[in-house]
């Protein structure tokens, strides 16, 4: 079935948004990788702030992951959504890269940020960012992204997929590799050394150049989606905004009351 999620930056983007991704895809292309590398299209390159997905078999929209995680039935309260938004998200800032090796000011998932700007899970190649807060001109690592998780968990029974762990990136896929064709042998001798020499480059590239990118109400979006990666013909997408003229939006799209809306023409975003 079709499910939604709650992304950031779905769309066009802006110039130096997309000389970022450039530079990424550009290291990615020169390396051993290349035959297997699937980039995503620029525009299908987001950050997930939270998943909405809903229990499959029910009428009712039970919460997937507070099921999955802790077995219980619990209703997702979307008419709150809009407001936790505006309370948690509105003026965070993210900073992709620019992190040079041994900070150690703050950790994701137990590691330090610059073994953790760039990784390769399985056949997903992502980059990973922070909320950051100036303080007395030092950089520093805001919650901004774990209060914002956190709010939607208590407010609207919605569970972050990484609830857990306090999960504070803001993470994005720049695309998959697909060693279709080709033996475990050819994949472990190959392509696993591989991965390694380009975890390194692209770790390296990503500690010189820093993109800053500012959450906003105009660039967050509710998706719905049947693939996973939200390929952009196979998905529908509105702003954020939706919710304010009707509350419901959420629930009518659920139960395939489908609102008479065309799915907005999204401008330049970063």
């Amino acid at each position: 079935m079709k499910q939604l999620t709650l992304v950031s930056f779905y769309g066009p983007k802006n110039t130096a948004f997309v000389e970022y991704m450039d530079a990424l895809h550009s290291e990615i292309k020169k390396s051993e990788l290349a035959a297997w590398y699937r980039p995503y299209d620029i525009d299908q390159i987001h950050g997930t702030l939270i998943g909405l997905e809903k229990l499959v078999g029910f009428q009712e929209h039970f919460n997937r992951n507070i099921w999955e995680k802790d077995g219980l039935k619990r209703l997702m309260q979307t008419d709150c959504i809009l407001e936790i938004i505006e309370r948690y998200l509105e003026e965070t800032i993210i900073r992709m890269g620019g992190i040079q090796k041994g900070t150690s000011a703050f950790h994701s998932w137990g590691r330090d940020p610059y073994d953790r700007m760039f990784n390769i899970q399985a056949d997903r190649l992502n980059i990973n960012g922070w909320p950051y807060t100036a303080q007395a001109d030092e950089v520093r690592c805001a919650e901004s992204l774990v209060d914002l998780r956190s709010a939607f968990y208590q407010q609207a029974n919605i569970q972050h997929k990484y609830h857990q762990q306090k999960d504070n990136d803001f993470y994005m896929v720049l695309g998959r590799l697909d060693f279709k064709g080709l033996s475990a042998r050819e994949i472990e001798t190959t392509c696993k050394p591989a991965m390694r020499a380009l975890k390194k480059t692209i770790t390296e590239k990503m500690s010189t150049k820093l993109l800053e990118l500012k959450l906003a109400i105009d660039n967050t979006f509710l998706v719905q989606y049947e693939d996973k990666d939200l390929n952009r013909r196979r998905s529908k997408s509105w702003n954020i905004e939706v919710l304010r003229s009707n509350p419901d939006f959420i629930q009518q799209l659920y139960d395939d009351r489908m609102p008479k809306l065309i799915p907005e023409e999204q401008h330049a975003i970063g």
